[in-house]
C-alpha cells in the first residue's frame, strides 16, 4: 500500500511538471548590433552577415516594437554609438496550421526584411520613415524558421512591428525550469517502478 502511495505521489509530481511544461513562453530571439553595412539595405542579406559588434541578446514574445530602443527591453544592453544607429536580427519559429498562402505585414522605420525558411517574404529595406509592406508565402503545415533583419539609421522613432496572419503563430517553448521539473518528476518514478517489479 505504501509503495502505491509513493507511486501516486511520483505520478502526480510528473503530471504537474508536464502541466507546467505546457505553460510555455513564445520565444523570439533579438540580437542587437552596434555596426552594420549598407544602411537599411543590409537587410537584403538573410544571414545578416553585415551585422557587427554584438551588444546584447534577449527574448520577446512577439515582434511589436512601437519604440524600438534596445535598452527599453534589456536594461543591461549597452547603448549603441551613436545611440540612434543600431542593427537587429530577430529569429524564431512559426507554427503554421495548414498548407496554404499566408500574407505577412511588416511596419518599420528604417529598413527591415522578413525571411521564412531562408526565402525573402517581405521587403521593406532602405532608409525611410515608418511605412508598411506586405508579402505572401506559400507554407506547408508545420514549423518554419524565420529571420527578420532590421536597421535603424537616422534617429528616432525606431519602429518594428510584424503582423502575423491567422493560422500562423509563434512557436512556444517551455521555460527551462519547467523542463527541469518535468525531468525531476519522471526520475522520481524510476525507483518506484523498480520496487514494483520486485
Amino acid at each position: 500500500m505504501k509503495t502505491k502511495r509513493l507511486m501516486f505521489k511520483a505520478l502526480a509530481g510528473a503530471a504537474m511538471a508536464v502541466s507546467l511544461a505546457a505553460t510555455a513562453q513564445a520565444q523570439v530571439n533579438v540580437s542587437i548590433y552596434s555596426g552594420f553595412t549598407g544602411g537599411g539595405n543590409i537587410n537584403t542579406d538573410p544571414a545578416g552577415s553585415g551585422f557587427t559588434g554584438l551588444l546584447c541578446s534577449f527574448n520577446v514574445a512577439t515582434i511589436n516594437f512601437a519604440t524600438f530602443t534596445p535598452r527599453n527591453y534589456s536594461p543591461s544592453c549597452p547603448a549603441a554609438t551613436p545611440y540612434y544607429q543600431f542593427g537587429a536580427q530577430l529569429t524564431g519559429v512559426f507554427a503554421v496550421s495548414g498548407t496554404g498562402s499566408y500574407t505577412f505585414g511588416l511596419t518599420s522605420d528604417d529598413g527591415s526584411m522578413l525571411y521564412i525558411d531562408g526565402t525573402r517574404v517581405v521587403a521593406d529595406g532602405g532608409d525611410h520613415v515608418s511605412q508598411s509592406a506586405t508579402g505572401t508565402a506559400a507554407l506547408t503545415a508545420g514549423n518554419h524558421s524565420f529571420t527578420l533583419n532590421y536597421a535603424e539609421t537616422n534617429g528616432n522613432p525606431a519602429i518594428l512591428q510584424l503582423a502575423v496572419p491567422e493560422g500562423v503563430r509563434y512557436v512556444s517553448t517551455p521555460e527551462p525550469s519547467s523542463m527541469a521539473l518535468l525531468g525531476t518528476g519522471l526520475v522520481g518514478l524510476i525507483p518506484m517502478i523498480r520496487r514494483r517489479k520486485r
